[in-house]
């Protein structure tokens, strides 16, 4: 959503037509989203409309938020191993993290700190200016982690879109 700068009829246009192309899809992934107070009608409108499409909502502001605008799942820490020290759990927001640059020897502690209130989660060794461009080399032992982490079964969800990655999330 270029933070709230993108018209929000293109938006809307690009949903659509993601629905019609992929009618299989089941969800919306809003990057790069806005937590200034003055978006907030800007994102209710849009999360309204994927909503009436009877799709789900993942925004991705990056960090932790007060308020989910109404998104099913809100990704509320994207960044390096370096900056990781889990979430603040937060009522009623299903929260998500992407932790990138993470070698093997840590993905064990990543899983442990995130299963206390992180739903969804992605971590991958990958770095760079596109740190989601290729599966972690990881991600088998990733999934079997994200397994026994969970009380409910695990599953692996296709992201789709430009980039091929792939997201170990937990079940719901």
């Amino acid at each position: 959503t270029s933070y709230g700068a993108r018209d929000i009829r293109i938006i809307i246009n690009e949903i659509e037509k993601w629905q019609n192309d992929y009618f299989s899809i089941s969800g919306i992934f809003l990057d790069e989203v806005s937590v200034s107070t003055s978006k907030r009608p800007y994102y209710r409108d849009i999360i309204d409309a994927i909503h009436r499409r009877k799709m789900i909502v993942i925004t991705n502001p990056g960090t932790q938020i007060s308020e989910s605008l109404g998104a099913d799942i809100v990704v509320v820490f994207e960044g390096p191993l370096s900056r990781w020290h889990g979430v603040l759990s937060l009522n009623d927001i299903e929260m998500a993290a992407i932790v990138y640059a993470c070698p093997k020897f840590q993905i064990a502690k990543v899983v442990e700190d995130a299963k206390k209130n992180v739903t969804w989660l992605y971590v991958t060794d990958d770095v760079g200016p596109n740190p989601y461009d290729n599966i972690p080399s990881y991600f088998r032992e990733l999934c079997t982690l994200i397994a026994a982490a969970s009380v409910e079964k695990s599953k692996v969800v296709n992201k789709c879109g430009t980039c091929r990655w792939w997201i170990a999330a937990k079940g719901r």
